[in-house]
């Protein structure tokens, strides 16, 4: 609208003189202040831009608009993208088509392929408005949209998973982490996977920010491990920065053991092995062109699509593995995502130090990482962002309490969901959530927390949790499936965010001794039982990782 007069927006003369006179020229203030006198023709709009001028124009141009409209402006503004079921969970309103219809008009809003997006400024002047006047109803908007994405990011096809990745990270508010992840221009970058012929590319990106020691290792994994690259692209197509990331197991082993940072991961590895089941991810380095390993919109858009692939791993991603050799200009970036330096594991190559950087996402994998990275700005728990909700506990108080533990996990479930495809084994989990939820019920168990294809509960009752696992274990076998379960009764330390203590750690690592179909427990659970009509199989003993001594397991029978 930078040439106004040919756009009149069907504004009367003297109309288009007072919008040319106030705007000065600024294209974004000349469609506000149009729209805003298109809907009130008497509006006195004064002064200019800078620095409230935004702000003014937003408020008179609401004002002129329909309640339900005006609703569903505020409810956009809080999210990265709007989309017609997502517009739907924030109003609460299940016949959205005409109110979504109607935002596609607004001067300020454009539709793109992913849904509506908003003028950037205008989103921030709205939303920010809407939190000062009414602070309530702002984070009330942010946790329906939380828990409306976090269920469609389980959903999601591969190909679409790192649009609603982009739309959690949004929802975090913190300015640094919100910064590094969306900066001017990061939007106008695509990544994708290193194809063709860009070896140059990368190589000039090495050779310009790398030492030639250090750039040595880099290109032996792109000589060694093409499929490991993926590079930012300007909208010309230039190549403006790459990362690579890999999990260990699946690149080339003698590599790994001479590459000076990743034999250091896998010392740390060696030391506090992970749980079976539990996988790593190695992301040794990420490079812009012109600012190396320093934050920059091409660093940006990597950094979003490494959280993609975080969430494909899910839900055994356990640990990320890293490299950075400015801390002081990372710091207050990654501390916040959970990244702490591992000084015992740093790399020295041709004098210069690189910090080892660990992000441990907990035993919850990424959702449980999401749910204390933006749970904890919204007030939430990963527990309010499920389908169905678990039964409710009853007579459980804050404090420490006597229960029993049950883990459940999907044998082999990485294999069948390739087997399977995205839509067949989404519906395969949504039948196992189900069953297992329903046999919860049933046996008064009380569900904690589910990660994928995992599940958490406890029991008053040990008896009634040990048949509940052998009912769940029968039941999902109808649906082709087999399960794992650990079972471990003890004192935990019961709060609103869940159960914490010593007997959580033991009763998983039982879990993951299990063999498929095995219910594994402690001799704690079955000394506790004895005399009932549950018989139990001796498993021999074990050394469960991070738990002192040996511990005696054993197997229920059939």
């Amino acid at each position: 609208m930078a040439s106004y007069p040919e756009k009149t927006r069907g504004l009367e003369p003297d109309q288009i003189e007072r919008v040319k006179k106030f705007a000065h020229g600024l294209p974004l203030a000349l469609e506000m202040a149009a729209a805003a006198i298109s809907t009130q023709p008497d509006l006195e709009i004064t002064g200019g831009p800078p620095p409230k001028i935004l702000q003014q124009l937003t408020d008179a141009f609401l004002a002129g608009l329909p309640a339900e409209i005006i609703d569903a402006v505020e409810a956009a503004s809080t999210v990265r993208r709007i989309t017609e079921p997502l517009l739907g969970t924030l109003l609460k309103i299940s016949d959205i088509r005409e109110i979504y219809s109607n935002l596609q008009t607004l001067p300020f809003i454009e539709a793109a392929a992913e849904g509506l997006v908003f003028q950037d400024v205008v989103r921030e002047t709205i939303s920010k408005e809407l939190e000062r006047r009414d602070p309530e109803r702002y984070r009330n908007l942010r946790r329906r949209a939380y828990a409306y994405l976090t269920r469609q990011s389980h959903r999601a096809a591969a190909h679409t998973l790192w649009q609603y990745t982009a739309d959690l990270l949004y929802l975090i508010e913190n300015p640094i982490a919100r910064g590094a992840f969306f900066p001017e221009g990061a939007s106008d970058l695509r990544v994708e996977p290193a194809s063709g012929n860009i070896v140059d590319d990368i190589h000039k990106i090495i050779d310009s920010n790398e030492s030639e020691a250090c750039g040595y290792w880099l290109k032996r994994w792109l000589d060694n491990h093409p499929e490991t690259f993926n590079v930012a692209r300007s909208p010309d197509g230039r190549v403006d920065a790459f990362y690579f990331a890999y999990e260990p197991e699946k690149v080339t082993h003698a590599l790994l053991d001479e590459d000076p940072f990743t034999s250091s991961w896998l010392r740390h590895l060696n030391e506090d092995p992970l749980a079976t089941g539990e996988r790593a991810l190695f992301l040794p380095r990420c490079l812009d062109r012109k600012t190396g390993e320093i934050p920059s919109a091409a660093v940006a858009a990597c950094f979003l699509d490494i959280k993609r692939t975080y969430m494909e791993l899910r839900p055994g991603l356990r640990r990320v593995y890293t490299a950075v050799r400015d801390w002081d200009a990372f710091e207050q970036i990654l501390t916040p995502l959970g990244f702490a330096p591992l000084e015992k594991f740093d790399v020295t190559i041709d004098d210069l130090t690189y910090r080892t950087l660990m992000n441990d996402f907990g035993p919850s994998s990424i959702d449980g990482w999401l749910a204390r990275l933006i749970g904890t700005e919204l007030g939430v728990t990963s527990r309010e962002t499920r389908d169905t909700k678990p039964a409710k506990w009853s007579g459980i108080m804050d404090g420490r309490k006597l229960l029993t533990l049950l883990f459940t996990d999907i044998v082999g479930s990485t294999q069948k969901a390739v087997e399977l495809g995205d839509r067949r084994w989404q519906e395969l989990l949504e039948n196992h959530h189900r069953v297992v939820r329903q046999k919860l019920e049933a046996y008064q168990g009380h569900e904690v927390d589910t990660a994928g294809d995992g599940f958490f509960a406890v029991f008053d009752k040990p008896a009634s949790a040990v048949r509940c696992a052998s009912s769940v274990s029968k039941a999902v076998g109808n649906l082709g499936i087999q399960i794992r379960s650990g079972l471990h009764l003890g004192e935990c330390e019961i709060s609103e965010d869940g159960v914490r203590g010593i007997t959580v750690h033991i009763g998983a690592r039982v879990a993951s001794r299990a063999k498929p179909c095995e219910i594994l427990v402690s001799r704690t659970l079955k000394d506790a039982i004895a005399g009932s009509d549950i018989s139990f199989d001796d498993r021999g003993s074990y050394e469960l990782k991070g738990i002192p001594g040996k511990w005696n397991l054993f197997a229920v029978k059939p």
